[in-house]
């Protein structure tokens, strides 16, 4: 019995340091610059604010950079033009729309400064949280290069501990598709390829 004990405390021991080491070494935190725990990522593209903005503007670029998302197909296209607040879309990873899924909505929409976008409706994912948003961040830092950040935090929503501890264990995923997402975005928006 004493055994069996010493085995579950070394065991709870082993979790909490796990769980430990996620929280501090996570991405998902406290960032300078921002009031609220996020992921970011930031590049400098060599190309005008504008060209930056409207190429992450419209949907139907998004296979062409995107690691994690096969495609985007706008909902409420009729009623309100790609990219612009209260814009809906559809964000499906593979080609035949089966598996992950999710909508986003823009919320906030400031010509080459930023994009907002609320995440809902997660379809098939092992881990989602309520109140998730990203944000594209634009600045331009000459007329002929860019600053772009993506984050992702809560919006208006206080996430309970369970959420927040699995946004720490998520955040290196989301970072590393961050990364590979805005190299894409880069090379395509410097050279056209």
């Amino acid at each position: 019995m004493k055994k069996l004990k010493k085995i579950g405390l070394v065991l709870l021991c082993v979790i909490l340091l796990f769980t430990l080491a996620i929280i501090i070494l996570s991405p998902f935190g406290s960032k300078a610059g921002f009031e609220y725990k996020l992921v970011v990522h930031t590049v400098e593209i060599n190309a005008p604010v504008d060209s930056v903005y409207s190429f992450l503007g419209k949907s139907g670029n998004a296979r062409k950079w995107s690691v994690f998302v096969n495609h985007i197909v706008p909902i409420n296209a009729d009623r309100v033009s790609d990219g612009k607040v209260g814009s809906q879309r559809r964000c499906f990873q593979n080609e035949d729309e089966k598996g992950l899924q999710w909508d986003e909505e823009i919320t906030v929409a400031t010509t080459n400064q930023r994009r907002q976008l609320i995440i809902f409706n997660m379809v098939d994912f092992p881990i989602t949280a309520k109140g998730l948003a990203t944000e594209q961040i634009y600045e331009s830092l000459t007329p002929t290069k860019t600053k772009l950040s993506f984050t992702l935090f809560y919006l208006n929503h206080a996430p309970s501990f369970a959420d927040l501890l699995k946004t720490y264990y998520a955040g290196f995923k989301v970072k590393d598709i961050y990364e590979r997402n805005m190299a894409n975005i880069k090379r395509i928006v410097e050279t056209g390829n």
